[in-house]
């Protein structure tokens, strides 16, 4: 199990670099809704493009303000490509984490000499406000789950001494919050293939300003790529108009 977590913990640091992707578009709200999309099958899926998609900082900051919203699908993306795990260790895995969605926040002051004072998760979860805003402009508030089942405790809580080691302090101070990932009719709380927008808030601090990260949804990563039917580019499967020649997708 703990060669298992090793694993796993690399390809998380190898994945995510904690770099922010600033890069959103967004939709017209008052615009029909996209033609039914098609999801990839989970073996197709690019890890780094989902790693990629789903990180977001706040800037500009004095300080470093970074979430990464981590989905059921990443922990299916990881167990589908690895070699390194068996395919009991695999259904392990996934079926530990299936239950969760993830939200993985680091957080520091900077001084004016490059300092970082890091936040402690229970820093960190004091500020934090999360919301889902649903297809139909519903709002819900999301808040972190105080117990997990015992293999995504376990999970979880190596997560941090091994990313410490191979990060250092920004490693150590990646905290994870698990959100209850459906509710009690089955389903799913935050959908990543469904129009929504899942909002976290980093609340200001006396020493940083903190700031609100928003992850549009359907997700680009999780689709096969849509073509506009008029100048042939690729659009993100959030969009109701192709934003080069304006036709409606």
């Amino acid at each position: 199990m703990r060669n298992t977590l090793i694993c796993l913990a690399a390809i998380l640091f190898c994945a995510s670099m904690l770099v922010a992707q600033s890069a959103k578009e967004s939709a017209d709200s008052a615009t029909p809704a996209p033609a039914k999309l098609k999801k990839k099958e989970i073996g197709d899926i690019n890890l780094d493009a989902l790693t990629t998609e789903f990180q977001k900082s706040v800037e500009p900051t004095p300080g470093m303000n970074v979430v990464w919203y981590m989905p059921a699908e990443y922990w299916q993306v990881i167990a589908e490509t690895t070699d390194e795990m068996t395919q009991k260790q695999k259904k392990d895995m996934t079926e530990a984490m299936n239950p969760y969605f993830i939200l993985a926040i680091i957080r520091s002051d900077i001084s004016s000499l490059g300092t970082f004072r890091f936040h402690s998760k229970e820093r960190v979860q004091r500020s934090l406000n999360v919301k889902y805003i649903g297809a139909d402009g519903k709002e819900k508030v999301l808040r972190p789950l105080e117990k997990l089942n015992d293999e995504a405790a376990v999970l979880l809580d190596m997560m941090t001494p091994i990313l410490a080691r191979a990060m250092g302090n920004l490693g150590e101070n990646l905290h994870f919050y698990a959100f209850e990932d459906t509710d009690g009719e089955g389903n799913r709380t935050v959908s990543p293939y469904e129009k929504g927008k899942l909002v976290v808030e980093l609340a200001k601090t006396p020493n940083e300003t903190g700031g609100i990260m928003e992850f549009d949804l359907p997700a680009d990563s999780l689709h096969e790529p849509r073509i506009c039917t008029k100048c042939s580019k690729k659009q993100h499967v959030s969009w109701n108009f192709c934003p080069w020649c304006g036709v409606k997708l």
